[in-house]
């Protein structure tokens, strides 16, 4: 992950016009115009308490109402379901519901993911330092945060695609933990 970083780096030092650039907000676009997708994920956590990562399968669906469904298949069942202003978890141990609005931190999280993929620029700009890298064909978006509670949280959040399609989310904690979310849209 820290040669991730350095990449990000050394691209955002390259003079602006030896970068094929995308405006976020051209990504934004693209992306709301996506009523709903389905895709498969692979998602590896690294974890300082843990001498192993931690690989998770299974799938992602989205609709343009804001309803996100992360359902864990491997090593264990278990669903993360976002609606609204609410984000509801059901695993082994049972459910737990978290109201979005109690936790920031957690909201600015899920604002970073569903705001990117309904276009909400106003909420993208106002949680967080947005800079894009790439062209409509391949594109990376890095989200920095704003609030002082998140920045203790998370250094980034890091979302590439290719035109309508998330294909990576990344997210660096400020702890060194770190998620890497490999994903492939379901195709009709």
């Amino acid at each position: 992950m820290k040669a991730l970083s350095v990449a990000i780096m050394l691209v955002m030092a390259l003079p602006a016009e030896a970068r094929a650039d995308i405006a976020p907000d051209a990504i934004f676009h693209t992306l709301a115009a996506v009523k709903t997708s389905r895709a498969h994920f692979v998602e590896t956590r690294h974890l300082a308490m843990l001498t192993a990562p931690v690989i998770a399968s299974g799938t992602l669906s989205y609709t343009a109402s804001g309803h996100v469904e992360k359902q864990t298949l491997v090593p264990a069942s278990e669903t993360l379901t976002i609606d609204g202003d609410t984000l509801t978890l059901v695993n082994a141990s049972g459910t737990r519901t978290i109201g979005l609005s109690d936790v920031p931190e957690i909201g600015a999280l899920v604002i970073a993911m569903r705001g990117t993929l309904s276009g909400n620029t106003a909420a993208l700009h106002q949680h967080y330092e947005l800079t894009a890298t790439g062209d409509s064909a391949h594109w990376v978006l890095l989200l920095q945060p704003r609030e002082a509670a998140v920045q203790r949280l998370i250094q980034y959040v890091r979302i590439a695609g290719s035109g309508a399609s998330l294909t990576e989310v990344d997210t660096l904690q400020t702890d060194g933990d770190e998620s890497d979310m490999r994903i492939v849209e379901d195709r009709p």
